[in-house]
């Protein structure tokens, strides 16, 4: 029985083909067991053979390589799959080929050492995805997150959560009982999936256009210009005012 990691290479380049070859060869642990040029036909040419990992690039029809790599998945589920490619910027390319099951998405950019660590991680069970991946992934989930549908009425809570004020403040400032502030803020909480005020507050700041700083006054504003269901209070107070 070998301990070595037994390593396919499906790669139409020779030139990537020989220098993954050359890299995997001084590895005591690795050992290269089957290479092809061909990554749409990965089920007919590496079907047989017996392997652990198999560092693959997409090829030019990217349709094609994700339908033949599900079959691939299929018949051999046991075995670890590494995108090794020039493309990474393509959100549905990355995110068709995680739902797949590929547990490793590297750009060919990296460093050597870079690959061979990250083929170690997914033949022990991990994944690995190289930093450019991991930061669009990242950006595309806050992106998601922050289309979540907010009332008018939950958005100026929310406004007033942001700065700090309690329920009581704001059931003063938007005239509603504090019951109701309470369903409000447990319906932000529910809608955003954070646990409590300070983490609602910390994704309403990601909600505000870059570079510009959300005060007390522009809240006042913006609370000031929707329409008052308690006119008498509000001339009562202007009258304070004056």
């Amino acid at each position: 029985m070998t301990n070595k990691i037994r390593l396919a290479v499906c790669d139409h380049s020779p030139i990537v083909r020989s220098g993954l070859a050359s890299i995997f060869a001084n590895e005591s642990d690795f050992e290269l067991v089957a290479e092809t040029c061909n990554e749409s036909d990965m089920v007919a040419d590496l079907g047989d053979t017996d392997f652990d990992v198999v560092v693959t690039d997409i090829g030019n029809n990217e349709k094609v390589f994700f339908k033949n790599l599900n079959q691939f998945r299929i018949l051999r589920p046991e075995v670890k799959v590494i995108i090794f490619t020039q493309y990474c910027e393509n959100k549905s390319t990355v995110t068709d080929a995680l739902n797949i099951g590929v547990k490793g998405y590297q750009h060919k950019d990296i460093d050597c050492r870079e690959l061979i660590n990250a083929i170690r991680i997914v033949f022990g069970g991990g994944i690995s995805i190289t930093p450019s991946v991991t930061e669009m992934l990242w950006e595309q989930m806050q992106l998601n997150q922050d289309k979540v549908e907010l009332s008018k009425r939950e958005r100026e809570v929310l406004d007033l959560i942001a700065l700090g004020k309690c329920n009581q403040e704001i059931a003063d400032r938007l005239y509603i009982s504090i019951r109701t502030v309470k369903f409000h803020v447990s319906s932000i909480l529910a809608k955003l999936n954070v646990k409590n005020r300070t983490e609602a507050a910390s994704r309403h700041s990601r909600r505000v256009r870059p570079g510009v700083d959300l005060d007390f006054r522009q809240v006042e504003r913006r609370v000031a210009d929707r329409p008052i269901n308690f006119p008498c209070r509000r001339m009562a107070d202007r009258r304070h005012q004056i």
